[in-house]
């Protein structure tokens, strides 16, 4: 669900990461962002920020050829912590009501609580389609931030796949 791509560079991890420092500190700068060794998180600006704007996590790797971006994208970690939430309140209802489901099945009473495993399993498709929904409308903040990243490192600006 979450997409990543990859830029090469000819940089090492350490350079990356100082050229993302330099950029964030500039008062021009789209992003706020935070680095750590060869990690650097980009986020979309407070002020600018909507429940669907997306982070970039980028860890700078050095391989043969070069140092390699992985770029990941996702939502803002608070959201990804509710998704996680709701997935888990989904699972715990799926997996009580059948449990009390089969219970209901083996004293020979009508299993009713079936319908509440279907429930959770629907609630849990939902919460997965929306996930959907935030990647459709966070598209140009995250094709903005892939440009951003592309620009820090020296690359021409290309639109990942």
């Amino acid at each position: 669900m979450r997409p990543v791509f990859r830029l090469v560079v000819e940089l090492s991890p350490r350079e990356v990461v100082q050229r993302f420092e330099a950029a964030l500190q500039r008062e021009d700068h789209p992003f706020v962002g935070v680095t750590a060794s060869r990690h650097v998180d980009l986020l979309v600006h407070e002020g600018e920020r909507r429940l669907w704007s997306p982070a970039m996590n980028i860890e700078a790797v050095q391989e043969t050829g070069g140092t390699v971006m992985y770029c990941r994208v996702g939502p803002h970690p608070h959201l990804w912590g509710a998704y996680v939430a709701m997935y888990a309140t989904c699972a715990f209802v799926a997996f009580a009501s059948c449990m009390l489901a089969v219970s209901q099945w083996t004293i020979g009473q009508s299993p009713w609580a079936f319908w509440l495993t279907a429930l959770g399993t629907g609630l849990a498709a939902l919460v997965y389609l929306s996930g959907f929904v935030g990647q459709r409308l966070a598209r140009a903040e995250w094709l903005a931030m892939a440009m951003f990243a592309q620009q820090v490192v020296g690359l021409p600006p290309r639109v990942p796949r």
